[in-house]
């Protein structure tokens, strides 16, 4: 008898693994759908207030349509994803009223709980009479690991920027590039590259270190809502006004920026690096003043909606005031930077 229950038990116990296996396997798709319900419950009434939500739920799969007049929102959930890449997927369209334009959306929980979402879209377009603009084909590409790295990459096949009373840029293939490796919480890497029509790619790398978080999130507020005004608007002032002073508190905190390069048209380049807080920058480089005109005067035009010309006269007055000062010298349509004397340099 003693034999006979000996050899019962590691059928036993398989059996009950089998159970227990399958039980999991059958269980888990449904209790991340119930926790996918609540978080996103959670997080829609708290970020998204006003839109009506509703939701067809399953056992391996649900569908989130929210919406509120000018924004709709349909997501497929998937959980888990048959390929089983990860504990959740996700896609579906985003429509949008301002700016208009339908993007698609395609996201991955990846084991081990990293996240990686794509977003794209034929065209996205606003229009007001502030700036409007115009972006083909822009995709938005986004991974996050678990330990807090991300890589942000934005682009688009063309993108148009118009203001008054002038202001008119149009580049080719823009790309924005911004990753953060986790490893140092006060450190940000920035990548622009975009080509004006006819002309060479040109692009700028930026290095920020000693960034205060929650000051750069105050300087971010302030600059989205200075772009909400109109230009040249009185609230425009005051907001630009609000974003000097989250600047100067974000610089106070330690902030330290190296370009290595702006470069521009392939007919001006300027490096080099710059603690807001300590004084003037320390650049070097030079190049034609022509090409710094191709890009900031329509720049500057559709922050302050000044005519092109008057804003050409200005920055020329400027060049010709900083080589008074002896920070660079001017031949014809040409400058270039003095060897930097700022607060980077040994010998100051």
């Amino acid at each position: 008898m003693t034999a006979h229950r000996r050899r019962r038990w590691p059928r036993l116990l398989l059996a009950l693994t089998v159970a227990l296996v399958v039980a999991l396997t059958l269980l888990t798709p449904g209790l991340l759908g119930l926790l996918v319900h609540q978080r996103t419950e959670a997080w829609l009434a708290e970020s998204w207030p006003d839109a009506t939500v509703r939701w067809q739920r399953g056992w391996f799969s649900s569908r989130l349509e929210a919406a509120d007049g000018r924004t709709h929102l349909v997501l497929r959930l998937a959980h888990p994803p048959t390929d089983l890449a990860g504990p959740l997927a996700a896609d579906g369209t985003l429509t949008l009223a301002a700016p208009q334009g339908r993007i698609a959306l395609d996201a991955t929980l990846h084991w081990p709980l990293h996240l990686g979402l794509d977003a794209e879209a034929a065209r996205l377009q606003q229009a007001d009479t502030g700036v409007g603009w115009t972006a083909e084909r822009p995709t938005l590409a986004l991974f996050r690991r678990r330990h807090g790295a991300v890589d942000l990459q934005l682009g688009a096949a063309e993108l148009s920027l118009t203001g008054p009373p002038d202001a008119r840029l149009s580049v080719r293939d823009p790309s924005l590039r911004v990753t953060d490796d986790g490893a140092d919480p006060g450190r940000l890497s920035i990548d622009l590259d975009a080509r004006r029509p006819g002309q060479p790619a040109s692009r700028l790398r930026v290095a920020a270190d000693g960034i205060d978080r929650e000051r750069a999130g105050a300087v971010i507020e302030a600059v989205s809502a200075a772009l909400a005004t109109r230009p040249g608007s009185a609230g425009a002032s005051i907001a630009w006004l609000g974003v000097a002073s989250a600047w100067e508190q974000l610089a106070r905190a330690g902030l330290s920026l190296t370009v290595d390069p702006l470069a521009l048209d392939g007919e001006a380049r300027i490096e080099g690096r710059w603690q807001p807080a300590a004084g003037a920058p320390a650049w070097t480089g030079g190049g034609r003043i022509t090409a710094v005109e191709h890009w900031l005067v329509p720049i500057l035009g559709l922050v302050r909606a000044e005519p092109a010309a008057q804003l050409r006269d200005e920055l020329r007055l400027q060049f010709e005031r900083a080589a008074e000062r002896g920070a660079l010298s001017l031949d014809g349509d040409r400058f270039s930077l003095t060897e930097p004397t700022g607060p980077s340099d040994p010998a100051r």
